[in-house]
């Protein structure tokens, strides 16, 4: 079982920042109206290198204001597949033409390693890749974090829709209609004061075929944003092989 209770949370897509947007989005299925979205705040010579989706990250981990010695969490479940994709263009028009510089930051825990630098922080820095269950896998490595005797940890989960011509029918995993990342610090439950919000996680029986995965909705706000936002205790979440967790959030008393 997963067990934490959060006492931060920030998410951001292009658009919706505010928690009342988000609130919106998730009661009602409808995208609210534009909000600006903050500049990233790293500086400028690490953020030329970096794509959208890694500045959207790095935005959300700047709003629950992480400290210099904290362990991080970095969860996705393609990472920044559009500097991958254009580095597969590269290898594919010519050979020798790819950027050392768009390799290093291609690579999963490239993120991570910007925000350490950016942070200056020794702290542990994971980055976690899980399928549909990524986020659970991040949650995961989150509870490790505190066992392994840190006081919170911050999760960063981030994720943008694959290019056209990776979207083919044998993809398994799920992709979101747009870019998001969002960031939560947590700590353990004992560890929190009472009426914080604690989310609690247990892995579910395998379901049978016509049974799996709740779907993405062309246009939802992302699943995770609106469970933990929104007014609903409880979810079931599966993968295509019918694994999943019953996610549960309570009050601490």
């Amino acid at each position: 079982m997963i067990h934490l209770a959060l006492t931060d949370f920030a998410a951001v897509t292009p658009g919706v920042v505010s928690p009342d947007g988000w609130k919106s989005w998730a009661a009602t299925g409808v995208k609210p109206a534009e909000e600006a979205v903050p500049a990233c705040p790293v500086p400028a010579m690490m953020k030329r290198r970096m794509t959208p989706l890694g500045r959207l990250a790095l935005t959300a981990l700047a709003d629950v204001k992480p400290r210099q010695e904290e362990a991080v969490v970095f969860a996705s479940s393609w990472g920044d597949n559009g500097r991958t994709h254009a580095l597969l263009a590269d290898m594919t028009a010519d050979a020798t033409g790819v950027s050392p510089a768009g390799f290093s930051s291609s690579v999963h825990n490239g993120v991570a390693a910007v925000a350490a630098i950016w942070l200056k922080n020794h702290h542990v820095a994971s980055a976690v890749s899980g399928g549909d269950l990524t986020t659970e896998a991040g949650l995961s490595e989150c509870v490790l974090a505190l066992a392994d005797s840190a006081d919170s940890v911050i999760l960063v989960r981030y994720e943008e829709p694959l290019p056209a011509d990776w979207n083919t029918p044998c993809r398994r995993t799920a992709t979101p209609a747009v870019p998001y990342a969002w960031a939560a610090r947590f700590v353990r439950p004992d560890a929190a004061p009472a009426g914080t919000l604690t989310v609690e996680l247990t892995q579910l029986a395998r379901k049978p075929d016509d049974a799996r995965r709740d779907t993405a909705v062309t246009g939802a706000c992302p699943a995770d944003i609106a469970f933990l936002l929104g007014e609903k205790s409880g979810r079931e979440h599966t993968d295509a092989s019918g694994r999943g967790w019953r996610w549960t959030k309570r009050v601490n008393q």
